[in-house]
């Protein structure tokens, strides 16, 4: 499908058609227009000012390219255009992407939708599926182009150079087939490396535990030794408090005092004292 205006030519297409028709909606001075393409070429010709331009822009508006709020018709909210797509079984990429987004086709067709309003805001569908803009031309490079004076989409990205070699050498069957060949290498790589990075921690907890068995083992460890060991923490703990009540005791002791019954009182109470500060005594 080409698009001619004067100096300059725009193509759009691949050896099956793909867009089938499309309706524009208050898209620059567009009020409304619907058009139906079918197999071969088709020409727009017609004087500058003709709205040639306009119509390859909506073209392109639809595709994913840049839309600003210049292209809304002047007195309205919003520009609308939509598209139907058909999508033959040729087009393995294309399919491919709709089904990892999860997208249906109905009868190898689908409805292609982009809205942009006056306050800039644009917002895209594929079928009844929401979209962004650059999911719409990640989608839409694999099945159209547009070449123009001064645009030549795909042959300027690098990656797809790979893509027109495989094609004119005719090998894009085999390329496909050593593709799904090299991802499922890379796969099974990664699940054997994550075997032997799993088989070296196991080996290293192992190594890691067998030191801490090694490690308790070496301390022998008695029957009851945590809660002596508390009780041990305690009496040091309190070690100034039962230096002191035994120095009150032996100078009771050490004093001449007659009062024997009132010093054995009082050593009664710090012997208590004591007992409650160290359980050993």
């Amino acid at each position: 499908m080409c698009f001619i205006r004067p100096y300059e030519q725009s193509c759009i297409g691949q050896e099956d058609l793909v867009l089938e028709d499309i309706s524009i909606k208050d898209f620059v001075l567009i009020d409304s227009l619907s058009l139906d393409f079918s197999k071969g070429l088709t020409v727009f010709s017609g004087e500058t000012g003709a709205g040639k331009s306009i119509l390859i822009g909506a073209i392109s508006f639809l595709l994913g390219g840049k839309g600003g709020v210049e292209l809304v018709r002047d007195g309205a909210s919003e520009a609308r255009v939509s598209g139907s797509l058909y999508i033959s079984p040729e087009h393995i990429e294309a399919r491919q992407w709709l089904s990892e987004h999860h997208i249906e086709l109905d009868e190898n067709r689908l409805l292609l939708r982009r809205v942009l309003r006056s306050n800039g805001k644009s917002a895209s569908w594929i079928q009844e599926a929401q979209v962004t803009k650059a999911e719409v031309q990640e989608f839409t490079a694999l099945l159209v182009d547009i070449h123009g004076q001064h645009e030549h989409q795909s042959l300027m990205r690098p990656s797809e150079h790979r893509k027109f070699l495989d094609a004119y050498a005719g090998i894009e069957n085999k390329v496909r087939d050593f593709t799904q060949l090299y991802t499922d290498l890379i796969t099974k790589r990664q699940k054997m490396q994550a075997v032997q990075t799993s088989d070296a921690e196991r080996k290293r907890k192992i190594e890691m535990l067998a030191f801490a068995c090694e490690e308790i083992e070496a301390l022998h460890i008695r029957v009851n030794e945590e809660t002596e060991l508390e009780e041990e923490l305690s009496r040091l703990s309190q070690f100034e408090k039962l230096y002191e009540t035994i120095q009150d005791m032996n100078q009771t002791l050490s004093t001449g005092d007659s009062a024997l019954v009132s010093h054995l009182k009082k050593l009664h109470v710090s012997a208590s004292h004591i007992e409650d500060l160290d359980k050993v005594l």
